[in-house]
């Protein structure tokens, strides 16, 4: 029987690891939502997750890193990187993606934290961008199979570009991310990697 009960439990996808390391993303993020980073002390996570503060502490070596990964997790969920056959069309729904994302409580949260939070999340924004160049980077390789890039072409200023203008249309301009004006920074964001 105990054999049994060991090999089920060795199959069982995710297991407690996996759920506790979502409740204390879906703990981080909301109280970064309810209070900004401040409020994303370990304290406040692990009573939220349900969790001891020593699970956070060998984890995560800042509050800052946590949220981080907390985020990167839920845009990795939230904003899928499409395959619609061209360049633009991919472009498209990307950004289409990170501007509802901008636009949503959690994305304004996130925003405001990481204005406010200086030198402390400096490493962890840093980790965050590479993980999401990353993730786009088979978009990127099909755009240079069809030709619509060159191979050469620089790939993290081609994304800043692109996703760059989604953050000044929200923090300078203080103006809606319509469907409109993302079909215009696609144009532009293809036209200037040529």
């Amino acid at each position: 029987m105990r054999q049994m009960e060991s090999s089920r439990a060795e199959r069982r996808p995710g297991g407690r690891t996996a759920e506790t390391g979502r409740r204390i993303f879906d703990a981080a993020l909301s109280l970064l939502v309810d209070g900004g980073l401040a409020a994303c002390t370990f304290q406040a996570v692990a009573e939220r997750a349900g969790v001891a503060r020593a699970t956070l502490y060998r984890r995560w070596p800042d509050r800052a890193s946590l949220v981080a990964d907390a985020l990167a997790e839920r845009l990795g969920n939230a904003i899928a990187v499409p395959d619609t056959g061209s360049l633009a069309g991919d472009l498209l729904a990307l950004l289409s993606g990170l501007a509802a994302f901008l636009e949503s409580p959690l994305g304004r949260a996130a925003i405001i934290a990481a204005a406010e939070s200086g030198a402390e999340a400096g490493s962890a924004r840093s980790n965050l961008w590479s993980h999401r160049l990353a993730a786009v980077g088979p978009l990127l390789d099909r755009a240079v199979a069809r030709g619509e890039i060159d191979a050469g072409a620089d790939r993290e200023a081609l994304l800043a570009c692109a996703v760059g203008a989604l953050y000044f249309r929200t923090l300078i301009q203080a103006a809606p991310l319509d469907e409109d004006w993302l079909e215009r920074i696609v144009e532009q964001t293809i036209r200037g990697s040529k």
